[in-house]
């Protein structure tokens, strides 16, 4: 996979700045310390001044003032870098979805993306805004302290830092013990908000099923996985790896005050370097230690940058590279040994059919049979196939994603609608749509009845997914959108299943609509519903059984005599009373 940089040049830049205003304010208030102790110094001395100590305390004054204003500033300014980062690392990763092929989406889990563009977007916001400004303090003051104290004496200078070969291999060490643990909490974090999207977003079915506790106690699995591993981290990162660290960091502070001593006892140094030498240790490791703490933020922002470069390292669709397809309208289709396979499982075999120009075509057979994934083929949301696609005797994998989505629209069975107004769900299929278009569309999708009965009309808001709406009202209402569009090729995936006979009525209508000067193809169960398309082709298992007219299947293929013959004995099947005899 390749690195992509989730930050900008800018963003790197202004990052660096709150660390170094942030390793600035700390230094004034390190800085201010050596004044007090000219200011002791000063008062067990003979020569004692009072303007000597007043001017100290005005410069220590000042240096925790710019301590306190620095610190302001650093919070300020990173904050604000965070959230503009949080921001534009959020809108990158929408504009390059967009972007992407729709065979991408067919892949990746909606939980997952949706968890990357949450979580794991909040984990970078976290680290500019707090761990990323520490981070640079933490490796700035030690550097700082270490040579202020050698150039005191350059053997305590060497007494502060004699702890750092330890806590480096501490570090090596701790890294390779902590990190299964880091990758399986963040496994599990996908996990559990994948669990949680699926269980609210499926409620009604598990309640409806009588599934709710089994399902229930499915998530709360999920979420004590998830809460064992977060302990197990909290604890080897506080309990562990605190521990162990202040031992280490105590190494060095032992050594200094030994040393330290030692050179005193035989006055090597004064007493004032002696002092602040050891608090100058105390000092580096109080700056260590605030290290450590960004250790674990360090790595989960690792995690979480990888799993956004995830997203944002796919390739886009080549547009550059696509056919100008501007004067592609509504042309014949041609499939010529067409194969696709999905995870070694065959799916489309050698499939060679013609599609002319606004006519009738009707995908029929058993379920698993390749109808669907034809369809998902000529939308382009499959690019993967082998064999040749064309509209217009051009490739459809050459045809810009936005010209394809232009010839081509789908009807499917499972209508989604957004939570807003009938009259902008309607008004997707077209921008600027006029009162005019929209009242004709209205017209011949059937749909006059239902937007006069409803108290507000156009703008009767429909609910999340259109749930104010029956199954057959959001069928019309889909078809009235494709008729906005006026895409010249249409797709009905399934419209007319599960609707009840005056809605199956009035969408037949839509429909019949629909064909006028279009090419039409209808995947369909219903046999009754395809008898007059200009063209039937029976799919089984990936391979094309027959194609023809209903009228010529009904002669030449056993298999469609077969299917339409159980089309009619469904038709005719009915609930009678049982009759006792009268003897």
């Amino acid at each position: 996979m390749n690195k992509t940089s989730i930050f900008s040049k800018k963003e790197k830049r202004k990052a660096l700045r709150s660390g170094i205003i942030s390793a600035s304010g700390v230094a004034a208030g390190y800085i201010s310390f050596l004044f007090v102790m000219q200011i002791l110094a000063n008062l067990v001395s003979e020569a004692r001044s009072k303007e000597f100590i007043i001017g100290r305390l005005i410069i220590i004054l000042l240096l925790l003032t710019i301590k306190v204003v620095f610190s302001s500033i650093t919070i300020s300014h990173s904050h604000k870098n965070a959230f503009s980062v949080l921001a534009n690392i959020r809108l990158r990763l929408i504009k390059h979805m967009r972007s992407l092929p729709l065979s991408f989406f067919k892949k990746r889990k909606i939980g997952d993306l949706s968890n990357i563009v949450n979580h794991d977007v909040e984990q970078v916001e976290l680290y500019v805004g707090h761990a990323l400004p520490d981070l640079i303090l933490s490796s700035a003051v030690p550097l700082l302290i270490f040579t202020f104290v050698t150039l005191l004496d350059w053997r305590l200078g060497l007494c502060i830092i004699s702890s750092l070969p330890l806590i480096f291999i501490f570090f090596l060490i701790f890294n390779k013990v902590l990190k299964p643990f880091s990758d399986r909490y963040a496994k599990d974090t996908k996990e559990l908000n994948e669990e949680i999207i699926e269980y609210i977003s499926s409620i009604t079915v598990i309640k409806a099923f009588n599934k709710s506790e089994k399902k229930t106690k499915q998530v709360l699995g999920k979420m004590e996985v998830y809460e064992k591993w977060l302990r197990k981290i909290s604890v080897s990162i506080s309990a562990y790896g605190g521990s162990i660290l202040a031992i280490l960091q105590d190494v060095g502070l032992f050594i200094t005050i030994i040393v330290g001593s030692t050179l005193l006892f035989k006055e090597l140094i004064s007493t004032n370097i002696f002092i602040i030498s050891v608090v100058m240790s105390i000092f580096f490791n109080t700056t260590l230690t605030r290290l450590m703490r960004m250790h674990h933020s360090l790595m989960t922002f690792n995690t979480s940058k990888s799993r956004i470069n995830s997203i944002l390292s796919e390739k886009p669709v080549n547009e550059n590279k696509k056919t100008d397809s501007a004067k592609i309208n509504n042309g014949e289709i041609q499939i010529k040994n067409l194969s696709y396979s999905y995870e070694e499982t065959e799916v489309l075999k050698n499939v060679n059919l013609k599609i002319k120009k606004h006519t009738t075509t009707a995908l029929i057979g058993s379920s698993g049979s390749g109808k669907t994934t034809l369809a998902h083929i000529l939308l382009g949301f499959v690019q993967s196939y082998n064999g040749s696609v064309t509209i217009n005797n051009v490739e459809i994998s050459n045809i810009k994603e936005e010209d394809l989505t232009s010839l081509v629209s789908i009807v499917q069975q499972d209508v989604f609608l957004f939570n807003t107004s009938i009259r902008e769900n309607i008004a997707l299929g077209k921008k600027n749509a006029t009162e005019q278009e929209l009242f004709e569309v209205i017209k011949k999708a059937q749909l006059t009845s239902l937007i006069t009965s409803l108290p507000k009309g156009l703008d009767t808001i429909v609910g999340e997914g259109g749930a104010k709406l029956s199954g057959g009202e959001k069928q019309r209402i889909s078809i009235a959108r494709v008729m906005l569009k006026d895409s010249p090729i249409i797709i009905l995936d399934e419209a007319t299943s599960a609707i009840d006979p005056h809605n199956e009525f009035l969408i037949h209508q839509a429909i019949r609509e629909l064909r006028k000067n279009r090419t039409l193809i209808i995947i369909a169960h219903n046999m009754h519903t395809i008898v007059d398309s200009d063209q039937i082709v029976l799919l089984e298992d990936g391979e094309i059984l027959a194609k023809g007219t209903h009228n010529e299947l009904i002669t030449e293929s056993e298999t469609y005599v077969e299917m339409f013959s159980a089309q009619n004995e469904v038709d005719r099947w009915t609930i009678k009373k049982e009759t006792k005899p009268v003897f």
